[in-house]
């Protein structure tokens, strides 16, 4: 699972290329952008839920284990 989040780092940055007028960026750009925050997002949360998941499942263990002594 780290490797996986290692691998998505090191994508290649977004650029996002700025207007000849009023030095904003560019429409299509931005949306793109933000299209690929709200997926990392998405996977982040999900990452998030699983390693939940896998925390509670040691403790649980661990509680068992502490329990048979």
């Amino acid at each position: 699972m780290f490797l996986k989040m290692r691998e998505k780092s090191e994508k290649q940055p977004t650029v996002m290329r700025t207007t000849a007028v009023g030095n904003g960026f560019v429409k299509e750009d931005v949306m793109k952008y933000i299209d690929e925050l709200n997926v990392r997002l998405l996977s982040m949360e999900e990452q998030n839920q699983d390693l939940r998941k896998e925390l509670e499942a040691a403790r649980n263990r661990i509680r068992e284990l502490e329990n048979n002594k």
